[in-house]
């Protein structure tokens, strides 16, 4: 390759299980905000509220 960082595959080229997730999308998942702090923790809320406590938790805690 030319360009270092590219990926050995093709760029534009969707696994099977992705393809399934997005036509059988889970339906119990509400959480529309995500988060992550600098240790690779993820944080899922349902609200806007709820996602920006778990913005300050994480500063709070040296986590952002």
């Amino acid at each position: 390759y030319d360009i270092v960082g590219l990926p050995k595959g093709p760029v534009c080229s969707p696994s099977v299980d992705s393809i399934r997730a997005a036509v059988y999308p889970d339906t119990t998942c509400k959480a529309y905000f995500f988060f992550n702090d600098k240790q690779g923790n993820h944080y899922y809320a349902e609200t806007y509220a709820q996602h920006k406590k778990n913005i300050q938790y994480c500063k709070d805690h040296g986590l952002a």
